[in-house]
């Protein structure tokens, strides 16, 4: 009996039927995402040999997050966000596409890579606030953070898949195949976003979007919440994330277990995404947030330094997944405290703004990247674990408003 009261609060978010849908969307783009992630990251260092190059490839994302964000959160706020989500995914299909026939045209170079991961940055600038605003009009309010959850595992699930296969696609089919595997998982989430209604348009959109992005500005500067929220954000993207560029450095010469390493390593940090999604949709809507918050923060932290100092392949697999079961637990309850706190009608703009922030992880990936450079891989990534449960401690320490926040602004 408990057992099946358990699997029911877990999965709650799958009684509506839209959700499914959408659940289904967001792990098509998820496989999509983590396919092009290995492949990308294994060309760039094939190239190179240069963890500096990974750094500036991946900070080409960064750039057009940080240049594109506002605008895509203001635009998701103004129109159908099924609709943006339809065509955005559509274009992104586009883009690995082209990267394709260069391939197979011979005519690769590392900065084809850093453009594209630009356009795509760019894209998902609009889909990414567009996707999770419509996620609070499919589902219920007190269902929200196990959507938020179960759509995390979905991407988690995809990850697992699509990451470990990834490696072995790669030196069985090659790369030029690989990224054609890419635009059609694209084009497949375009078709499944199609099944979901119309989504809600709100009134009032004849001011300009300047005067749009100036309100959602306004509105965050008058919320401590979100205030806090987006301060920690911008502390754990310029300490935490920067590890994930330094996972080939890792595959190829700390372990020297190739392409297919690098896929069994980002495959072990979606397990470990997938094991701390599951663990925050079992929980329901829990009260204590903030607390859950900075505590995943800081063993996440934690985990950074037992993947730093991992003597074998296969320990630094299980340090990953400490890494991202706390590092999912964290951002499911972060992006459930967002959208519980933030006004309906500030939902998309909230989004942009920790996209924007997101856009400035060249900050953390770049000097990590030659910090690898000088110093190895190993260390820089157990330098990074210490900084980010630095940050998390005096966070705890000295914002206690943090700690008790719960659902919204009356709670």
């Amino acid at each position: 009996m408990i057992k099946a009261r358990f699997l029911a609060g877990t999965f709650e978010a799958f009684r509506l039927r839209w959700f499914r849908w959408f659940w289904l969307g967001r792990a098509t783009s998820a496989a999509a995402f983590q396919i092009r992630g290995v492949v990308r990251d294994w060309l760039v260092y094939s190239l190179t040999s240069s963890a500096l190059a990974l750094s500036w490839v991946g900070a080409s994302w960064g750039v057009a997050t940080f240049l594109f964000s506002l605008l895509g959160g203001a635009a998701s706020d103004r129109v159908n966000k099924r609709k943006l989500l339809i065509l955005g995914q559509a274009i992104c299909g586009a883009i690995p596409l082209s990267v394709a026939l260069l391939i197979f045209g011979g005519a690769i170079r590392v900065w084809h890579l850093a453009l594209s991961s630009f356009f795509l940055g760019a894209l998902f600038s609009f889909v990414i606030p567009a996707r999770q605003a419509l996620l609070t009009e499919l589902v219920p309010r007190q269902v929200l953070m196990n959507a938020m959850a179960l759509s995390t595992v979905g991407m988690a699930l995809a990850g697992v898949f699509a990451s470990s296969m990834s490696g072995l696609l790669v030196e069985q089919s090659g790369p030029g195949m690989v990224y054609v595997l890419i635009a059609l998982l694209y084009g497949v989430t375009a078709w499944i976003y199609l099944q979901l209604p119309a989504s809600e348009r709100r009134g009032g959109r004849d001011i300009s979007v300047r005067s749009d992005l100036i309100e959602g500005g306004r509105y965050v500067l008058r919320q401590p919440q979100l205030l806090g929220l987006m301060a920690l954000e911008l502390g754990r993207v310029i300490l935490y994330r920067p590890y994930m560029t330094l996972l080939p450095v890792f595959a190829a010469d700390v372990f020297d277990t190739g392409a297919v390493g690098l896929g069994l390593l980002k495959g072990a940090s979606a397990v470990g995404g997938l094991l701390g999604s599951l663990t925050i949709a079992s929980l329901g809507d829990i009260r204590h947030k903030g607390w859950l918050l900075l505590g995943t923060g800081g063993l996440s932290g934690i985990g950074l330094i037992t993947l730093g100092q991992a003597p074998s392949f296969a320990v630094a697999m299980v340090c990953l997944l400490m890494v991202t079961i706390a590092g999912n637990a964290y951002m499911v309850t972060r992006s459930t405290l967002l959208q519980s706190v933030s006004n309906p009608r500030m939902r998309g703009r909230m989004v942009g703004f920790i996209r924007l922030i997101w856009g400035l992880a060249p900050l953390g990936t770049l000097p990590v990247g030659a910090l690898a450079d000088a110093i190895g891989a190993p260390l820089t990534v157990t330098l990074e674990g210490v900084a980010v449960i630095v940050l998390f401690a005096l966070l705890a320490l000295f914002q206690p408003r943090l700690c008790r926040l719960r659902r919204g602004p009356g709670e």
